[in-house]
């Protein structure tokens, strides 16, 4: 499991941006990148466990933890 924790979150607007920054597609907006975005980059494993980028991004979004700091109440 994986997480981020947002500070000084104070909209709603905020909040989904937050959750679309750290989320990979098709649920966020999160890029790949060339590294590290897919399992340390090893293409045998992402291969061998997910059928496609999108089935990996799923996958990995489930492991991810996205929660925002409240500072005074999300308008």
């Amino acid at each position: 499991m994986q997480g981020i924790l947002g500070p000084h979150v104070e909209t709603r607007e905020e909040a989904q941006r937050l959750v679309d920054a750290y989320l990979l597609p098709p649920e966020g907006t999160r890029g790949w990148g060339l590294g590290r975005g897919t399992t340390f980059n090893d293409v045998v494993y992402l291969a061998r466990a997910h059928a496609s980028n999108l089935d990996y991004g799923r996958w990995a979004n489930t492991q991810m933890l996205v929660t925002a700091q409240d500072e005074e109440g999300i308008r």
